[in-house]
Formats: structure tokens, sequence, C-alpha cells
């Protein structure tokens, strides 16, 4: 979270998701299947590159997704939670 305000929401149905992330726009993407066992999914910013994240669901039910790039390895784990209507 920063702040008040959770930095990245993801909403998916099925392997549709869409996000929102503090510092980008609305985006939608597609999760897919790699060679590995992992979803993989394609996370614009906005820069000279788009990264792929590989994400799996761990032990404790959430979703952990890496990015391992030319800066490092970077990562965000979700948690479902129910959404209010």
């Amino acid at each position: 979270m920063r702040g008040p305000k959770f930095e990245w929401v993801i909403r998916a149905n099925q392997y549709s998701v869409s996000m929102e992330i503090i510092g980008t726009t609305a985006q939608k993407t597609t999760l897919k299947p790699d060679t590995g066992g992992s979803l993989a999914m394609r996370v614009e910013f906005g820069g000279d590159t788009t990264p792929v994240y590989k994400c799996r669901l761990t032990q404790r039910k959430t979703l952990a997704c890496i990015f391992r790039g030319p800066g490092g390895t970077t990562g965000v784990q979700f948690k479902k939670i129910p959404l209010k209507q």
C-alpha cells in the first residue's frame, strides 16, 4: 500500500486481467501459461520496454508475481479481498 491506497489492484475474470497501478493508466492484459508452470502477464509502465511478470499461486492462496530484468528483480503479491458492490 502507498498511504491509504493500494499500490497495485488487479481484477481477474478467468485469464482476463484489468490492473490499476499508481503512476500508470488503467490497463487490460491476459494471463498466459508459460513452459515453466507459471502464468505470465505484461505490464505497461510507459517506458522503453514492457516487463513480463511470472505469477504463481502460493500456499497462502496469494498470487505472487516476479520480474527479473537488467535492473534487478522486483515482485508484487496479491491477496484476494471482496469488492464492495
